[in-house]
């Protein structure tokens, strides 16, 4: 996920954060610095607190050989330097830290070449050349970043002639994603990838760098007047090695920085200065620039304040002047372009600022300008190579509410200047579309590296993705269209059946319904199948779910359709529902002191009570699923699917764990089939066998799950054998699901969120023998730990896509496709399991929920999207009691209103 999925912090938070992270560094002697990145048990922050992602496994290999292992045995792999970055570039599924490779591999003083484990921070890399007489000749402006981290994103200097850290390296050593290793020089173009190419290419682990002897510089800091930087810009540069600029809103003044090489003595006491100036600047920043910029005071007061800065010059160590580590909490949009329009693009930023500023509240924001050399030809997606001089523009705003709308305007404005984005920045709304046409060439050599060197994209995410492209060719098989007998399909992603209590209590249709079934037409998914459409009263395992049990449904319905088939042929599918004995909720309409099922014992994990159903009672129920049928071609509908999964009612006939019945409709896999089977017959008697019907099964029961005493259920085999007498009986396709409850350990997987379920499942007590039991075991936190080991015991961490080999085999057994479910989230993974020939398509419930807009994510090229799912289970935690939404607040930085109002979101527009 990106920073942007990460809201921003308020003016307080921001500059206690700054306060603690000074004083922190100033009590351990400079040893600690809070603002940095690091994990965290499992989660990993970035250094400014913005990008916070559970990061399990993180890896930290020590050897060379360990680092081959483990490209080699994952899938996903994207390796974390020191957090000093401001997207999402290095999460994956898999998390590779360098920070136990690091250290001198070999030194050859003569030649004054270092060769460096890329793990090595910054800091501890002049510390080494310093001890032996050394420096590099350029440097960045943070000393905490690796050095794997400063090439990988072609970090800058600034300077007339050296502008990059990557000038100095003369040789790399890198991992691909076969796990081979290339040693590669300036010359090569799988270095000229690797520098800039944020990892997607392969993984940096040693550089050999090109050292000097150890010098000073002066560095000087003065304030001038704007009309004459601009006048005087070029001689500025010409006349000092190095040189930078701070550009402030509504000032007249701006900063001048630079630094030149000196033989002079260093300065006394130049550390301490140094420490005092950098110290408070972060803390001005922080403290007093917001508040000048939320007191609406910044047009008053910023050249007052300016006057104020004293000009500064000291002699330091070069490493100590170029290098600094306190700075205040910000974010960093960085882009690029030739130095001849330095002025046009930062006079528009200011003015774009000035502009917002008048309108909303903005945090205190500077840019900051830094120059570097022409002929940088050491990198092919760096925003300063080809044969121009460039002017870095660094956007530096407050942590603070605003940034974002400034930098979503910024990013806007200065792609008509054909700007070229630093990768390792903010890069919000920049995809690789924008990288072919400011890149050109380079940017198509690098695709060809990219592909050669990682042909199966195994160092891709999301953000590698939507910013380098995908890895794959054109050709895309999620998108190929597919059929079954009575009805074709746009696409091979199905939006399975998920929904919330949207609807009227006596289940009929609302707004919120169209708006829910739309959101997800409207964003390019081939169907969607609807969520417990019961068939009766008696059938709706939860109020406020729409119903199809009368012929007044049918006017809802119909709109229903129109809606989501108005959408490049989107197919709706009305699932039809009976709950059985797994009646969460019964309400006013359902009210039977015992729920009808194939049995009369209790569900075993709630204690839903239930009763045998008789001869007459199937026959009542079978007829309503074949009357919903026909009220469902009426409205127009695309077909139905039959729910027969997951522990309702049909499911709990063709369970051999549930199904005690000793007569016709008990015992053999035939008998347990049969009233699903009647279903089906007399759906094809009524609405005729041109029209689409599919059937929900579960591959297997596994019953035992949570309590390991319980007969498991149907196999595969025993799914095979029902879905061939469904096929025979009139299915048009077969839907594939597991468990013999909902919820289920494994369906849908991923922790049960039982803290929070702990507020949820109150509602549920008065509704089976076991709810109350099972509310105090949430209740405490040592019965609730237990109640989650219970729950989690037969649970893989692995489980996307894990009915995929059980598909398989249904798939070989049956000649009508087979949809899968089971937490699809990867477009490379739904494209394995079809290309495999396990499914015919995929059906996908909470990453939907999570972003409706799953799909034009894959359609631009994207494996998962910019704040994906994380399978938490805090929508079907919350669906008890409040509307279905995603209720993570990992994906939304702990900024609750925003996750409300996006939960909320379905209930608008208004019908009226």
């Amino acid at each position: 996920m990106d920073r942007r999925a990460a809201g921003p912090t308020g003016f307080w938070t921001q500059a206690l954060y700054t306060t603690l992270n000074s004083l922190l560094y100033t009590l351990s002697l400079g040893r600690f610095l809070w603002l940095e990145g690091r994990r965290s048990g499992r989660c990993w922050h970035n250094w400014a607190h913005g990008q916070r992602h559970v990061v399990e496994p993180c890896l930290l290999p020590r050897t060379e050989q360990e680092i081959v292992q483990t490209v080699r045995s994952r899938p996903k792999l994207r390796v974390v330097g020191s957090g000093h970055s401001f997207n999402s570039g290095v999460i994956g599924q898999a998390t590779l830290s360098l920070d136990e490779y690091t250290g001198i591999v070999s030194l050859d003083e003569t030649q004054k070449r270092v060769r460096v484990r890329a793990g090595t921070r910054i800091r501890e890399v002049n510390r080494l050349l310093h001890a032996h007489g050394l420096a590099l000749i350029a440097l960045p402006s943070h000393d905490a970043q690796s050095l794997a981290g400063i090439l990988s994103t072609d970090v800058h200097g600034t300077g007339r002639e050296v502008g990059f850290v990557s000038q100095s390296v003369v040789g790399l050593r890198i991992v691909d994603a076969r796990g081979e290793i290339h040693e590669v020089q300036p010359e090569d173009e799988l270095y000229q990838a690797a520098i800039g190419g944020i990892g997607g290419a392969g993984i940096i682990i040693e550089a050999t760098l090109q050292c000097v002897d150890a010098f000073h510089i002066r560095q000087r800091s003065l304030r001038l007047e704007r009309s004459r930087a601009q006048a005087e810009m070029m001689d500025i540069l010409a006349e000092h090695d190095h040189a930078s600029l701070y550009v402030f809103p509504f000032a007249k003044h701006v900063q001048l920085h630079t630094w030149d090489r000196t033989e002079e003595e260093r300065s006394r006491l130049a550390w301490l200065r140094e420490y005092a100036m950098i110290t408070f600047a972060a803390l001005s920043a922080a403290w007093l620039g917001d508040f000048l910029a939320w007191c609406k005071l910044l047009p008053k007061l910023s050249d007052q304040v300016l006057r104020t800065q004293k000009n500064t010059s000291l002699v330091m160590q070069s490493f100590a002047g170029f290098n600094r580590t306190i700075y205040h909490l910000h974010q960093e949009l960085e882009l690029a372009v030739p130095i001849e329009r330095t002025w046009e693009a930062t006079d528009h930023l200011l003015h774009l600022y000035e502009t917002m500023y008048r309108e909303q509240r903005m945090p205190f924001t500077l840019i900051e300008l830094r120059f570097t050399p022409a002929g940088h030809g050491r990198s092919l997606l760096s925003p300063g190579a080809g044969d121009q001089r460039h002017v870095y523009l660094n956007l530096v705003c407050n942590q603070s509410p605003g940034f974002e709308a400034y930098f979503a305007a910024a990013e806007e404005y200065m792609r008509t200047l054909e700007a070229k984005p630093h990768l390792g920045k903010w890069c919000a709304s920049w995809t690789h579309n924008d990288l072919s046409r400011v890149h050109g060439e380079r940017y198509e050599r690098f695709t060809r590296l990219r592909r050669e060197h990682d042909p199966e994209a195994r160092f891709s995410n999301a953000f590698t993705e939507r910013i380098l492209g995908p890895v794959q060719a054109d050709k895309d098989t999620i998108f190929e269209p597919w059929s079954c007998r009575n009805l074709s399909f746009k696409n091979r992603i199905i939006r399975s059946s998920v929904g919330g209590r949207f609807d009227n209590y006596d289940g009929t249709g609302t707004h919120a319904r169209l708006n829910w079934e739309e959101r997800f037409a409207k964003n390019g998914v081939g169907a969607i199948i609807s969520a417990f459409c019961a068939v009766t009263a008696q059938g709706v395992h939860m109020p406020n779910f729409a119903t199809i049990e009368d012929d007044d449904r049918i006017p809802f319905w119909r709109e229903v359709g129109r809606r989501v088939q108005a959408h490049d042929g989107c197919r709706f599918i009305l699932q039809l529902h009976h709950c059985g004995r797994q009646r969460d909720l019964g309400g006013v309409r359902n009210t039977a002191p015992k729920a009808p099922s194939s049995t009369s014992r209790p569900d075993p994990l709630n204690g839903f009570p239930a009763r045998a159903m008789s001869r007459t009672e199937i026959q009542e129920v079978a007829q309503a699923f074949v009357e919903g049928a026909r009220r469902a071609r009426e409205a127009g509908l695309d077909g139905v699917e039959i729910h027969a999964a997951n522990g309702y009612l049909l499911s709990q006939f063709l369970s051999a764990a549930i199904n005690d019945r000793s007569d016709e409709y008990g015992g053999t896999v035939a008998n347990r089939a049969r009233m699903l089977l009647e279903i089906i017959e007399g759906i094809r008697t009524r609405v005729g066998n041109d029209w689409h019907l599919q059937v929900k099964l579960n591959a297997e029961d596994r019953n035992n799950a949570i309590f390991p005493w319980l007969a498991g259920g149907n196999s595969i085999e025993a799914a095979i054998s029902i879905a061939k007498l469904a096929v025979r009986a009139g299915a048009d396709a077969i839907h594939l699901s597991c468990g013999s409850s909902f919820p289920h350990p494994h369906n849908p997987p991923g922790p049960m969120p039982l803290q929070l379920l702990k507020s949820t499942y109150d509602s549920l007590i008065s509704e089976g023998h076991r709810t109350f039991a099972n509310y105090a075991l949430l209740h405490f936190r040592p019965t609730r730990w237990l109640y989650g080991k219970i729950w989690s015991r037969t649970q893989s961490p692995d489980f996307e896509g894990s009915l995929a080999p059980l598909a398989a085999r249904m798939k070989q057994a049956l000649d009508v496709p087979v949809i899968i479910t089971g937490g699809f989230q990867r477009a490379s993974l739904i494209r394995s399991v079809i290309e495999a020939g396990m499914a015919d398509a995929v059906s996908i419930a909470r990453p939907f929920v999570a972003n409706p807009d799953l799909v034009r994510w894959f359609e631009k090229g994207w494996d998962v999207p910019e704040r994906p799912c994380t399978f938490c289970n805090r929508c079907l935690a919350n669906m008890i009691e409040h509307p279905m939404g995603c209720y993570e607040p990992l994906r939304f930085n702990g900024d609750r209103e925003r996750m409300i109002e996006e939960v909320v979101s379905v209930y608008r527009p208004l019908p009226w």
